[in-house]
């Protein structure tokens, strides 16, 4: 048995979802096997309640970054959150002046408080002394030390025996990244020099550090991310209630500490909702909705996508095509495409659950992606497991996909930028069902078990320490 802490006490402005590596995390610990291994995950005490409410129970324990914890083993929230239901608590939304006041005021308040040098200092402080006193007693007990990011700062200080983690080199191949590139690249060059060992998702990131980093081959692992199964997370066949999606659409949990918390999550599930009543009028024998799961960035085709919707509606005028977004569309790129404003439904921050539904009730998912990391989590496997056709974009990561799984996976992967190519795929997958089903069963031949992927994990955990241990 080895005890592995995961150093992961993310930025407190950032979301805990919002570096794409809790799911991974979440995945990797859920799936472990509680004989060989115990995880200890280290977070932002503003994150602590929502890793608690997605992984108690499981074989880790949840740490929140605190002084208080480091020097008197003491771990301490100040408040309880309290479980609402969206549906059933209707009654403790309450809205006055005061409430008014903080809605229009206070979140700006905060967020430049969250960006003051008091906030800014304190935070600093607080991660250099964990950093520093990572070589005290209390951490001596954990055998390997896994660093997912390296965008924590002073991680490079950590003691003990380390494993990094590489996600993708999209940050120095793109002049969008100039700023941060500079920042990531030292940051690298001193956590590999003190790193036992490495971690990255495909075999393209391998090639990348063995080049540009002169790791040796040996030190590098890869391990490909485990594909999502959704299948299990909906208990009905969804497309049977395509007239009744708004109550069908799951009722998110509300964990919240303050009545204006509440309020703030409250409205995020009576915004979507809203949206979904209003997709629900617009449903016709003719409509075909079409999904992205993604990110609104440059490198993530999230234009390129908006482009090629546009010459769709064109060119598939007999039928009412809507796209349904689980990220927010750039203002910028809305006023670019404002005769296309009825048909965009931004439906975000959704639970796994309501992800899983937006997925059912799609026709069709486009993954639009230029640059992935590795290979495994896309939203093709996510829709697939619920019985959606997916179309995703050609790039690195997909020629990887077909070199380990084959030829056959070839016919899911279209060039978004030859929009004659990619339409005539597009129709075939809207209208022909033979097509859509060798789609679906395509996708679901290269899907990767999470508990594969967790072993794995623990495989190369395990053998660090006994190599690098005392």
């Amino acid at each position: 048995m080895i005890n592995v802490l995961i150093w992961v006490p993310l930025f407190y402005i950032n979301s805990w979802r919002g570096e794409g590596i809790a799911q991974t995390i979440e995945n990797i610990v859920k799936n472990s096997d509680k004989t060989k291994i115990r995880y200890t995950l280290l977070v932002n005490k503003k994150h602590y309640y929502e890793v608690m409410e997605e992984l108690h129970g499981n074989n880790v324990d949840i740490i929140p970054l605190s002084i208080r914890w480091l020097f008197f083993d003491k771990i301490f929230i100040a408040k309880d959150n309290k479980e609402y239901n969206f549906d059933e608590d209707k009654d403790k939304i309450t809205f006055n002046l005061l409430d008014a006041i903080k809605v229009l005021y206070l979140k700006k308040i905060n967020k430049k408080l969250d960006f003051s040098f008091p906030k800014l200092f304190l935070h600093a402080i607080r991660i250099l002394s964990f950093t520093y006193a990572s070589k005290i007693s209390r951490f001596k007990k954990y055998d390997v030390v896994w660093m997912p990011v390296p965008i924590i700062q002073w991680c490079e200080h950590v003691a003990g025996i380390k494993v990094q983690s590489f996600w993708d080199p999209f940050a120095f191949e793109y002049l969008d990244f100039k700023n941060v590139a500079p920042y990531l690249m030292k940051k690298y060059l001193v956590l590999f020099k003190n790193t036992s060992h490495v971690i990255t998702q495909s075999n393209n990131n391998k090639e990348y550090l063995t080049f540009f980093y002169n790791l040796e081959p040996d030190k590098v692992s890869v391990i490909y991310n485990g594909s999502p199964d959704y299948s299990g997370l909906l208990v009905k066949d969804t497309r049977n209630s395509f007239n009744a999606i708004v109550r069908s659409f799951p009722s998110g949990r509300i964990l919240a500490d303050t009545k204006y918390d509440l309020f703030e999550k409250y409205k995020k599930e009576f915004i979507n909702k809203s949206l979904l009543f209003r997709l629900q009028k617009r449903l016709t024998s003719k409509t075909k909705i079409i999904m992205v799961s993604t990110q609104a960035r440059v490198y993530k085709g999230f234009e390129t996508l908006l482009y090629l919707f546009d010459k769709m509606v064109n060119r598939l005028a007999d039928s009412d095509l809507i796209l349904i977004s689980t990220a927010e569309i750039p203002k910028d790129l809305k006023n670019k495409y404002s005769h296309l404003y009825e048909k965009f439904f931004e439906i975000t921050r959704v639970s796994s659950k309501q992800h899983a539904f937006l997925y059912s009730i799609s026709n069709l998912v486009l993954h639009p992606s230029f640059v992935e990391g590795g290979l495994g989590s896309y939203p093709q496997f996510e829709a697939a497991s619920v019985g959606t056709p997916a179309l995703i974009n050609r790039g690195r990561h997909t020629d990887e996909m077909i070199g380990v799984f084959g030829e056959e996976l070839s016919q899911i992967v279209c060039d978004f930028t030859n929009i004659d190519l990619t339409i005539s795929k597009i129709k075939e997958l809207l209208f022909d069902d033979s097509k859509i089903q060798e789609n679906i069963k395509i996708i679901k031949s290269a899907y990767l078990d999470w508990k594969d992927v967790s072993s794995k994990y623990e495989k190369t955990f395990i053998e660090v320490a006994h190599k690098y241990g005392k």
